[in-house]
């Protein structure tokens, strides 16, 4: 049967708890307390080295968010500094290397007409998102009868 790592620590744990409680003088197996303490005393080790690796970890981890917030930093700063330069700029070789696109193949002031655009009739009610409606008006039948039953 195999155990998780937790049974595991537990059931040593509480084996050699209640050993010691109930009867700490005999033997078992060919071992007495002070031999199953030893012979198990690997594996709490190894779990305690374990909870020192993960201490260090989560130290390491906070280390590593605070370093690279200052080295974010200063990427931003260059690369502020890179569009700043007179000889590179916004439209320089380097910034585009960086993956940003150069001012000169943005395409700016360009409008684009509108599909399915249609005027709004006075009186008439917005979609409830709030964009013109582009379903076919009602029959004036259909409205003349609801405005008769309203």
């Amino acid at each position: 049967m195999k155990l998780s790592p937790s049974s595991t620590l537990n059931a040593i744990i509480d084996l050699k708890q209640r050993w010691q409680t109930v009867c700490p003088e005999r033997s078992f197996f060919g071992l007495t307390l002070a031999e199953f303490s030893a012979g198990v005393q690997p594996s709490l080790d190894v779990r305690a080295a374990l909870e020192t690796v993960d201490g260090q970890q989560q130290a390491l981890l906070a280390r590593r968010h605070n370093v690279d917030d200052a080295s974010m930093y200063l990427v931003q700063g260059i690369i502020n500094a890179i569009k700043g330069d007179p000889t590179q700029g916004e439209d320089g070789e380097l910034y585009g290397a960086l993956g940003y696109v150069r001012k000169s193949m943005r395409i700016g002031g360009r409008s684009r007409a509108r599909t399915k655009a249609r005027a709004q009739a006075p009186g008439e009610q917005p979609a409830e998102n709030g964009s013109a409606v582009d379903a076919a008006p009602k029959a004036e039948q259909e409205v003349s009868t609801e405005n008769q039953a309203a």
